[in-house]
């Protein structure tokens, strides 16, 4: 589940929360930018890295397609790991 959150949500929320640190540390040095960003170009940055890291995932895990996943299973009283056979 953390997992989860760390792949999809995250780099979606991180532009927000960047661009929130730099307004709360440009009002403790009373000095705020004269031009605002807009929330559709946080969104857009934000949903271009949920895309990328979906994309990473999708290309850095998994087996071939073409093997076969046999699940964790016991044999002659031993608990045998899942693995992945073609």
């Amino acid at each position: 589940m953390f997992r989860t959150f760390l792949l999809t949500a995250l780099p979606f929320l991180l532009p927000f929360i960047a661009y929130g640190l730099f307004l709360l540390i440009a009002r403790m040095m009373s000095r705020m930018p004269e031009k605002r960003i807009h929330i559709l170009v946080l969104a857009t940055i934000g949903a271009m890295l949920s895309i990328g890291s979906l994309l990473a995932l999708r290309f850095s895990e998994g087996d071939s397609i073409a093997n076969t996943y046999i699940p964790p299973h016991v044999e002659n009283g031993r608990i045998v790991p899942a693995e992945s056979r073609p």
